[in-house]
């Protein structure tokens, strides 16, 4: 997740890091990835992520859970992440979109088997089940920011590489089509 060439939106900010509500949100322990399937059928799951600048969100997966199988077949996923609140006007987090890539052993494994092992301590003691496990990242190349903290709805945005796009709804093709 090198810091080099974001494009902001909504901030002065030249990177995420740089904004202190997504430094809290990432020590935060648990984010929700989605994949999608050959079929493009979405499916979910939470993750202990650990946050590497220089890499990106790392996490451990067994290769053979279905989250997994999906991004051997289709890298692109996105994800959130965010505290636990009950009051909507601390609603904040994160919403990340990218690709996934395994991480073999190596320099970037160590650094990102360093990032999460500070994060959770405990996996010191679980080294063989990690080492059966895949270590993965999620190479962010859009990132939001929404923090009702700072006002209702507010949010910024950083992105880098090719032009993030958001999938037209069904309805506003409908509406686009009956104009025509």
């Amino acid at each position: 997740m090198s810091e080099l060439d974001w494009r902001p939106a909504g901030t002065d900010l030249a990177s995420p890091s740089e904004d202190a509500g997504v430094m809290e949100v990432l020590e935060t322990t648990t984010l929700a990835l989605a994949t999608a399937g050959p079929g493009g059928r979405p499916f979910g799951t939470p993750v202990f992520f650990a946050a590497d600048p220089d890499l990106g969100l790392v996490f451990f997966s067994d290769p053979d859970t279905l989250h997994v199988q999906h991004l051997v077949g289709r890298p692109e996923a996105s994800a959130t992440i965010y505290p636990a609140t009950g009051d909507w006007m601390e609603i904040r987090g994160l919403q990340v979109a990218g690709t996934v890539e395994r991480i073999l052993p190596g320099e970037a494994w160590e650094r990102a088997w360093l990032a999460y092992a500070a994060k959770f301590p405990f996996v010191a003691g679980l080294r063989p089940i990690v080492d059966a496990a895949w270590l993965m990242v999620l190479v962010p190349s859009w990132v939001r920011l929404i923090d009702n903290r700072r006002g209702f709805g507010f949010k910024c945005e950083w992105s880098r590489g090719p032009a993030f796009e958001e999938p037209v709804s069904p309805s506003a093709e409908i509406d686009e089509s009956a104009e025509g």
